[in-house]
């Protein structure tokens, strides 16, 4: 019987590494507080599953000690090969064949702070299912922490709120910028992971395409229409989707104005600035809009 279940355990082992490299890859680094590093990876290919579950194919599950630093994405998930939720297990990888991977980021015995680090380069690869806009980013990942955090993240705490924005443009969305690093602060208190809701939702993550909008044949490429641009003292906006909010910073990502609107059309008066490039973040019932913007 020994023989039997050690032949079925090296069978399923070597069942847990993916066969295929995916179309785009895009690695996240995680490095806490006493120097642990690990590592998960989101990813894109048209021959992936759907985005749940598990793709034998692209993605990889593996078995991991709890009682180090780890990280795991959508640890909700029950084992492909057991049908159940394991904590000695979990996946590393998320590939779909959705236009807008994600997945959600678990730490398990992480020390805070925790430092997250990514490749800046991964969101100018062509082989992403966006318009080509270089030398401009093809895409930008979006962070959230989701509803069921504990609260140890500094990062917005719901998923209405406006996201952190990964790109090495401009952020429209926060003061700072973000070049290659994010630090997630805390108490010092590790998360635990002796039952699965304690861990799950850390932070969500989603790659979206970048938008940039530097004159008015960029506007057949959006449901938004931003005009006069250039433009002296006013701007008005309008839509195809429910506007919800305007938000307008300079190139540092300074806030300059931001208004609630829950309309198809606005008008943004922007009378006490120099004259300059500016962006303007639109957000929209279902999406994200960020586009530069000349005042003269």
């Amino acid at each position: 019987m020994k023989t039997i279940f050690t032949f079925t355990l090296l069978i399923s082992i070597s069942q847990l590494f993916s066969q295929t490299d995916p179309q785009w890859l895009f690695p996240i680094w995680f490095e806490d507080a006493n120097g642990d590093r690990d590592t998960v990876y989101i990813g894109y290919d048209t021959g992936a599953s759907s985005p749940t579950g598990f793709d034998e194919e692209f993605e990889d599950y593996i078995w991991i000690d709890t009682s180090k630093f780890n990280v795991v994405v959508n640890s909700g998930y029950p084992s492909p090969y057991t049908g159940n939720y394991n904590l000695d297990s979990g996946k590393i990888m998320e590939i779909t064949n959705s236009f807008y991977p994600d997945a959600d980021i678990d730490f398990i015995n992480g020390q805070m702070p925790i430092t997250m680090y990514w490749d800046i380069s991964k969101l100018y690869d062509t082989d992403l299912p966006y318009v080509n806009i270089l030398p401009y980013p093809i895409a930008i990942i979006n962070v959230y922490c989701g509803a069921n955090e504990p609260g140890y993240i500094n990062c917005p705490n719901a998923f209405d709120d406006d996201p952190l924005t990964i790109t090495d443009q401009s952020n429209p969305n926060y003061s700072y910028p973000i070049v290659s690093q994010y630090f997630f602060d805390g108490s010092g208190t590790p998360p635990t992971f002796n039952e699965p809701e304690e861990v799950l939702n850390s932070f969500y993550v989603i790659l979206k395409p970048y938008q940039i909008f530097t004159g008015f044949l960029d506007l057949e490429f959006t449901n938004i229409v931003i005009s006069p641009n250039p433009f002296k003292n006013e701007i008005y906006v309008k839509g195809d989707e429910l506007i919800e909010e305007i938000i307008f910073v300079d190139l540092f990502g300074k806030l300059i104005k931001r208004n609630k609107v829950n309309d198809y059309t606005f008008k943004l008066e922007v009378e006490d600035i120099i004259s300059g490039v500016y962006c303007i973040l639109i957000k929209s019932n279902s999406n994200f809009y960020s586009y530069r913007i000349i005042k003269l």
